[in-house]
């Protein structure tokens, strides 16, 4: 016997209680939050429309399946389309204050009938993805230092070692000793560059805006060995999503294409400039500024 769905009000409290606390980390990476009225009504007209959207969904589904499916698919619909919806308008509008960003989404909301069911993507959203690659990349910038580029040519001392190795020897022997002091001299850059990496290479990182509650247990030593920023940047990606780096890459590609590059550096410029007041950030625990 099928079970019965709860009340349409019962579905609405759950998915209203849910968005509020869905949305929160949608509003840490907002660059302008004016006051903590307007964040405060911000959440609740858009978990409101939402849980309204959820609810009549999850009932007429729940003519063809389990009831809890039917809300929880409902409620993971919601979730690509609102998170969607956001990104673009933040990519679009990047000066814009929160409350342009809540009429847009009300207009919008106001002309959908219902949530997209096809989806062409994976679970994760490729313009998010490669959004945070954008945000991780200097964090891993600041403490891996660069790989030692590879020495051609002998410079002093080295060059004055090679002319003592070589005095009295024929051309070939001289080619010899000369390729010798090059790879010694690459091979002692290199591994000086492995131990300045092995000592800033980050032991845990504390990423709660891409999982909440989740901290990075940081990189093995056989993985530090040939880290570069994009590399560690990818791979705490792929640990967050439990994907393969692959897939990372991949997402990030597509991500970048359908976003123009001029549009996310204006952007990146306006979180340099982030404008949260202090009371705005208090109301929704804003990692970023609040110690």
């Amino acid at each position: 016997m099928r079970k019965s769905l709860p009340d349409e009000h019962g579905l609405k409290a759950q998915a209203y209680a849910h968005f509020q606390r869905w949305l929160l980390p949608l509003l840490w990476i907002c660059p302008v939050l004016k006051s903590r009225l307007e964040v405060e009504q911000f959440l609740v007209v858009v978990p409101f429309g939402l849980a309204r959207m959820i609810a009549q969904e999850a009932l007429l589904d729940a003519q063809k399946r389990q009831p809890k499916q039917a809300y929880t698919a409902a409620l993971r619909r919601a979730e690509r389309w609102v998170l969607k919806f956001f990104l673009k308008d933040l990519i679009s509008h990047p000066h814009d204050p929160l409350e342009n960003r809540e009429i847009r989404f009300v207009t919008t909301y106001r002309k959908t009938r219902l949530l997209p069911r096809k989806r062409k993507e994976g679970r994760y959203e490729p313009k998010f993805t490669a959004l945070a690659y954008k945000m991780l990349l200097p964090t891993f910038e600041a403490v891996i230092p660069r790989k030692p580029a590879k020495v051609l040519k002998l410079r002093p001392p080295q060059s004055k070692l090679f002319v003592k190795a070589t005095i009295g020897q024929d051309d070939s022997d001289g080619y010899k000793s000369r390729q010798k002091i090059l790879g010694e001299l690459n091979s002692e850059r290199v591994d000086k560059w492995k131990s300045a990496l092995l000592q800033s290479a980050p032991k845990s990182i504390d990423i709660r805006w891409l999982k909440k509650g989740t901290i990075f247990p940081g990189f093995e030593p056989p993985e530090i060995a040939g880290l570069t920023p994009r590399r560690a940047a990818i791979k705490v990606l792929a640990h967050f999503q439990e994907r393969s780096e692959w897939a990372i890459e991949k997402d990030i590609k597509r991500g970048n294409a359908e976003w123009p590059e001029k549009q996310v550096d204006q952007l990146d410029r306006m979180w340099k400039e982030c404008q949260h007041h202090p009371e705005a950030c208090q109301a929704i625990n804003c990692i970023f500024h609040l110690s």
